[in-house]
């Protein structure tokens, strides 16, 4: 399905209803009409920060440098019953309580747990000094099975941080031919004046049918946390965070 594909880049058919789409797993449970359920979902409003997304990991470093390591891997992590022991590149961290969000291929390196697929992105970013969008709206999902998944209108859903027209890519792969095709699509003929890509490996978590992410907590002897576990979205992680910290 091309929402499925727009939001995990994966196939629907080998992605858990539950995880990936809790609230329409309710409804199906409760015999609702799907329908309705996301209709009242969609008025919840998108947010961003001023300055970008980026603008929360910058704070956060802020008001915690002191106690950053940066470039800092984990080797090892042991547990005595009591306290931890985290072997690191820049020496041995001990710790009362430990938190982990890595990415679940990472994690798996240091404890036993299922292995749960990740799927990588493109994201393409293309720019104009001009609106040449001839439809506002958010954006499109693509419903082909090929290396497009969908475009969003980011100078349209959030016009306050900046003029003229900001469109964001997401694709299995960077193929010249994703750009031509996304102009096609849109009906733009001019030629963007700013392009810039990101590939990020590992990028999405393809939660499978029968995950239970409360099962594979049970079984590591530290707090599980982040987008391979709990939702993919930031609003999953922060949330998920906030739940523990509370």
């Amino acid at each position: 399905a091309p929402m499925t594909l727009g939001i995990f880049a994966g196939d629907s058919r080998e992605i858990s209803l539950a995880s990936a789409f809790p609230s329409l797993y309710r409804a199906h449970r409760r015999r609702k009409p799907l329908l309705f359920s996301l209709e009242k979902g969609s008025k919840k409003p998108l947010f961003t920060l001023k300055g970008g997304l980026e603008a929360l990991p910058l704070r956060l470093q802020v008001l915690l440098e002191e106690n950053i390591r940066l470039n800092s891997s984990v080797t090892a992590v042991n547990f005595d019953g009591k306290r931890y022991q985290i072997e690191t590149s820049q020496g041995p961290i001990e710790a009362d309580d430990l938190y982990s969000t890595l990415p679940a291929p990472t994690l798996s390196k240091f404890v036993s747990m299922p292995p749960i697929p990740h799927k990588g992105v493109t994201m393409i970013y293309l720019g104009w000094k001009e609106n040449v969008l001839r439809y506002p709206g958010f954006g499109f999902l693509n419903s082909a099975r090929d290396d497009l998944l969908g475009v969003v209108f980011d100078s349209a859903v959030f016009p306050e941080q900046g003029v003229g027209t900001r469109l964001t890519v997401m694709c299995q792969k960077r193929f010249l031919k994703d750009i031509e095709r996304v102009l096609d699509i849109l009906q733009i003929e001019q030629a963007p004046d700013y392009v810039a890509d990101t590939v990020v490996e590992s990028a999405i978590a393809q939660y499978p049918v029968g995950f239970d992410p409360e099962k594979i907590q049970k079984s590591i002897p530290f707090t599980i946390l982040g987008s391979s576990f709990y939702g993919v979205g930031v609003n999953d992680v922060i949330l998920k965070a906030k739940e523990i910290a509370c």
